[in-house]
């Protein structure tokens, strides 16, 4: 299993790239001793729109992406991240 900077694992001969969550969380739980709510609440916490994504938030995305509603965008790279990455454009 190969980890890139950002935390997510590479499966890039099969083209699927998984985003281990669970993993750091419990690791987390594991070193800093806390409960699974408590690490949760810290992580909501940080994010600016109070939750940690699901699979489901991205799958929205990309079925939107998928549609006609979308035929008009193109050349852009969309972020799906709560808003815990700040930068100024």
């Amino acid at each position: 299993m190969r980890y890139t900077r950002r935390g997510t694992v590479c499966r890039a001969p099969t083209g699927h790239i998984q985003n281990p969550v669970e993993e750091l969380i419990n690791a987390r739980i594991a070193r800093n001793g806390e409960t699974k709510e408590a690490e949760i609440a810290r992580i909501n916490g940080i994010v600016p729109l109070g939750r940690i994504g699901t699979p489901e938030k991205f799958a929205n995305v990309a079925v939107f992406l998928s549609s006609p509603a979308a035929s008009f965008v193109n050349g852009v790279m969309l972020q799906v991240y709560g808003g815990i990455i700040q930068s100024t454009f």
